[in-house]
């Protein structure tokens, strides 16, 4: 990639992040859950991708990682 390309990336997640930092206040709260679920995926097929895809592993943990972090999440928010 050429240094073009790379602050072409780089702005774009700039904008990206910007985005979705003003966007919440506008949107109901199923669609803020809805995108919120959404990212959440986005970022353990990233991790998998990581793990398995470049690095040849097969590995779980990651995932076992994921499961407990959102039912402890689940079950703090209940709570609250």
């Amino acid at each position: 990639m050429t240094w073009r390309e790379h602050l072409r990336n780089l702005a774009l997640v700039g904008v990206c992040g910007i985005a979705l930092a003003l966007l919440p206040p506008a949107l109901s709260v199923y669609l803020r859950s809805f995108a919120l679920f959404a990212m959440m995926y986005v970022v353990l097929a990233l991790s998998w991708n990581v793990i398995s895809g470049f690095t040849g592993y097969t590995s779980f943990g990651h995932v076992a990682f994921y499961g407990i972090g959102r039912k402890a999440v689940g079950k703090i928010s209940s709570t609250v």
